[in-house]
């Protein structure tokens, strides 16, 4: 007898998003907080920022990880 398949948990990622630079003819810097305001990323660039988002989309999170990923922290 096979075991009932459990439901396929959703995955969601909270974050406040900060975008500025220092004059406006830097570059723009990025920083993601978890929405409950532990977890701060910082980036350097956009397109940075631009790849921790496409890796958080491939990669498959466990339960207890989808409010806390992990990441670069500034």
């Amino acid at each position: 007898m096979t075991p009932p398949e459990l439901p396929e948990q959703p995955q969601r990622y909270t974050f406040v998003l900060s975008l500025w630079r220092e004059s406006t003819s830097a570059p723009w810097r990025v920083a993601l907080r978890a929405a409950d305001g532990e977890t701060r990323l910082g980036f350097a660039t956009i397109e940075q920022l631009a790849a921790f988002l496409l890796r958080l989309a491939d990669s498959p999170a466990p339960a207890d990880r989808a409010e806390h990923p992990a990441g670069g922290n500034d």
